[in-house]
């Protein structure tokens, strides 16, 4: 489809373009020239291409060229071409010293326009006057000047360590005038920007555009002369032949070395630090774009350029060629007619590192002092609009926090961006460079201040790390926020439920500058974007990020204020503080249930409970560390626990105490050892329970806890009445008691509610007898009970209470009463008499 498409067009278009270029046959290639046909022919549509390597080659192509334009007078042939020079001609193949373009005169006397890349004809030395001849002939050159002045420049900054340089200049030939114009762009250059350096160009030489010719002249100087530091070429392959001329000769030493072209084999030689600098002669806004210019309605006046036909270029799907001869016929004669003779286009050096060369060209004129353009300013400079700064937090971890103090400790990335068109480039002038890094002091930029900063961990609280400027304008300055605790500024009344207390922090940034800037835009941002933050501490789990802006009525100054919500993970407090503390507790209580048959045990009650207490002080100051001097439920909890230990310490003194002291303890000792033993349990546990509900709305592992008490309590306290029960029984089956007594066996065991008539005599007749017994003993001092209590031992007569415990004395006591009144149910005055002989005084004396 293509060739049929290309014969059709060439057998009947109207218009027609046809390119000659040297360098690009496989004979005699140049990388240069073949790069240069290879753009021009993605770019712009050519009826034909010829590569001509001899003057035989470039006449055929002409005289092809005149030939179509014989036989199809009525169209319009246009010629881009490049006149062979010497250096181009193949091997073996004898070339004219000088090419004046005569052959290109019958071409131009036919009427075909000719545009010519470098050199055009050499119409005074032919004796052609062009003006009255009417010829259309334009001449396209690089501004081969000022990519040499570029190249001056550039070799100031790099050899400023060896000044004052000693240089070699390589030339292509002696007439090449564009040669002459690199070389000498290159020395204006220099003498512009280091003219104090002092460098000297030592020798010259004209290589004619060969790698081979420049190694065969420079090896002989670099033997001869070791000074020589630097060598700049007129084109590329002289510029290689340097570098291999001084591999060969002095591998040691290093050549400043620089060239012209950017053939893509000097892309390695300038990252390698082998060469510092190219030209390339056809940047994108340079010889191709020069000529697609040129057939754009603004150049030429085409009012059917850039239809969506997209017939401007070449025919193809959407354009046919009749839309498409219509269009060039119109718009070749208008641009030839037009355009000047000689037509300069752009060109542009190529470094290591091509954003350097951006940020010296936007830095050259720069002024930091003045505000970015907004788009929107006055023709006022007061009343210039502010800028619009987008803030965000990027990578912050918080790793602690400090709810005593109400502050946080962090750190994280700080970036501010906003744009700046004074910065912006061209990515078809630099298509390598996708950003650039600058100096944040050398631009204008927004000032802002941590305003809830306490302290940092380093002496720079904010480190500038680089400010990144991409090809829009667009400035991203990335700052890291060293280690420091920041105010929570607005923390939540929540420290009273601890562990169960919740925090919003984070961090506040203030503008240092009222009216040149607004942060306003960040509020257009997710809060999960403006603050991305990060809570590496276990202990708490991260909630909702808000950010929010204030502006002060006073002063205007603008606030963000970056926060997150932070919830304490209570259950280490729990485990570590609240079960503890509980479990201290039950230990405290479990005093009561030690038998006190002799003072030792008494004395090892008061050891149990001053233990307890310690161990209750030591984890209150464990708590302390965590919120400092405020108040929570926590201390309330634990206040609560150490009043209930002091009390249990308390009953155990006063026992101890009044026991040596007061000959009738028995009800005393009963109620106080009931107390310890059920009442302050029961009343801790109820304490607990309302206290955990109202706690965070319940801290469900006290409650169950709480109520697990409760029901042990009761479980255990009657468990001991029935054992006291069992115990009565066994002494009133035994055989001894009866005998004594004159009991008759009872018909039921002690603790059934139907036990009869004998047997309840039996246990009245017991009872009086104790009661007798406790009289006579409690009349008497020790010595004198423990010896009546033996007499009666000896005589086989029962000996008192001290079989059993105090405590089991108590519970026996009030077990009974407790039976006898629900089941004996007295009728007559003596019964109630006994009843009231067995009283918890007389029983448990």
């Amino acid at each position: 489809l293509t060739l049929l498409q290309c014969t059709i067009f060439v057998e009947s278009a109207q218009v027609e373009r046809h390119l000659i270029a040297q360098g690009c046959k496989e004979s005699k290639p140049n990388a240069f020239w073949i790069e240069i046909v290879k753009a021009l022919e993605e770019r712009i549509y050519f009826s034909s291409v010829t590569c001509i390597a001899s003057e035989e080659d470039e006449l055929k192509a002409v005289n092809r060229i005149l030939q179509r334009q014989l036989d199809h007078p009525d169209a319009q042939i246009h010629v881009i071409a490049t006149l062979l020079q010497q250096y181009h001609c193949e091997k073996g193949v004898t070339c004219a010293t000088v090419n004046l373009g005569q052959k290109y005169i019958p071409l131009l006397r036919a009427g075909i326009s000719g545009w010519f890349i470098e050199h055009e004809p050499h119409f005074e030395a032919l004796g052609v006057n062009r003006t009255s001849e009417n010829l259309e002939s334009t001449e396209l050159f690089p501004d081969n000047s000022s990519g040499g002045k570029q190249i001056g420049h550039e070799f100031c900054r790099v050899a400023s360590s060896i000044a004052p340089a000693n240089i070699v200049v390589l030339y292509g030939s002696a007439d090449a005038p564009h040669s002459t114009a690199r070389i000498h762009g290159f020395i204006k250059g220099m003498q512009e920007t280091c003219p104090e350096a002092g460098h000297v160009i030592n020798y010259a030489f004209y290589a004619d555009w060969s790698a081979e010719k420049a190694a065969e002249l420079l090896a002989p100087v670099f033997l001869k002369d070791g000074s020589i530091s630097a060598v700049i070429a007129a084109n590329d392959d002289m510029a290689l032949g340097a570098l291999v001329a001084e591999h060969e000769v002095r591998p040691d030493k290093h050549l400043v070395v620089a060239g012209y072209d950017a053939n893509s084999y000097t892309k390695p030689l300038l990252e390698s630090d082998l060469m510092f600098a190219t030209v390339d002669q056809n940047p994108p806004s340079g010889l191709v774009n020069t000529l697609e210019v040129m057939l754009s309605d603004k150049a030429t006046g085409a009012t059917d350029f850039g239809s969506p036909n997209n017939c401007s270029l070449s025919p193809g799907p959407t354009c046919s060629l009749d839309d498409y001869n219509k269009i060039q016929s119109v718009a070749w004669k208008r641009l030839s007619k037009a355009l000047p003779n000689k037509i300069s286009t752009d060109v542009a050096m190529r470094v290591r590192d091509a954003s350097e060369l951006v940020i010296r060209e936007k830095l050259l004129v720069y002024n930091p002092a003045v505000l970015p353009p907004t788009g929107n300013t006055t023709t006022s400079e007061d009343e210039a609009e502010p800028v619009e700064v987008l803030v965000q937090m990027k990578n912050f971890d918080i790793y602690e926090l400090d709810a005593a103090a109400e502050s946080t400790s962090g750190h994280g990335l700080m970036l501010l961006s906003w744009k700046d068109i004074r910065l912006s480039w061209s990515l078809v002038d630099f298509p390598d460079v996708e950003f650039i890094h600058v100096d944040i002091n050398k631009i204008w930029h927004p000032y802002v201040v941590i305003d809830n900063l306490l302290k940092s961990g380093s002496a720079i609280p904010v480190q500038q790390i680089q400010t990144t400027v991409y090809p829009d304008g667009s400035v991203v300055w990335e700052q890291n926020i060293n280690a420091g605790e920041f105010r929570c500024a607005s923390i939540d009344d929540t420290v009273l439920k601890f562990p169960f207390d919740s925090h919003r922090c984070g961090v506040d940034l203030t503008q240092y500058s009222v009216g040149e800037f607004t942060m306003v835009p960040t509020l257009e941002l997710p809060p999960e974007v403006a603050f991305d933050v990060h809570i590496s501490n276990d202990d708490w789990a991260q909630g909702s990020i808000s950010v929010e802006l204030d502006i002060y009525q006073e002063s205007k100054f603008e606030t963000l204020h970056f926060r997150v919500g932070m919830s304490r993970n209570p259950m280490f407090v729990v485990l570590s503080l609240v079960v503890p503390s509980f479990i201290l507790n039950m230990i405290s209580f479990a005093q009561f249930w030690i038998p006190t048959q002799s003072e030792r045990i008494n004395l090892d009650r008061g050891g149990m409970a001053i233990t307890t207490i310690l161990a209750a002080l030591a984890l209150r100051e464990a708590m302390v560390s965590e919120v400092d001097t405020a108040f929570t439920l926590l201390d309330l909890f634990m206040l609560i626990s150490l009043c209930f230990h002091f009390i249990g310490f308390l009953i155990t003194a006063y026992e101890s105490s009044y026991g040596k002291t007061k000959r009738d303890t028995s009800s005393k000792m009963g109620f106080l050892n009931r107390m310890g033993k059920l009442t302050l349990p029961i009343i801790f546990g109820l304490c607990n329970i309302v206290l955990s509900i109202f706690w965070a709305n319940g801290i469900w592992e006290l409650f169950y806890l709480s109520v697990a008490e409760i029901i042990c309590v009761l479980l255990l306290n009657r468990k001991d009445q029935n054992r006291m029960g069992q115990l009565m029984s066994y002494h009133f089956s035994s055989g001894t008691l009866r005998e004594r007594v004159g009991w008759s066996t009872p018909s039921r065991p002690v603790g059934d509610e139907e036990a009869g008539p004998e047997h309840q005599e039996n246990i009245v007749r017991y009872m009086r007898w104790r009661a007798v017994a406790a009289r006579e003993l409690g009349d008497r001092t020790d010595a004198e009970r423990t010896a009546a209590s033996s007499t009666r031992r000896g005589t086989g007569e029962p000996h008192g209470t001290k079989e059993l415990g105090d405590s089991e004395a108590q519970n026996a006591a009030l077990t009974l009463q407790r039976y006898f009144r629900k089941n004996m149910r007295p009728k007559s005055s003596s019964e109630r008499s006994d009843l009231e002989m067995f009283s918890p005084d007389g029983w448990t004396a």
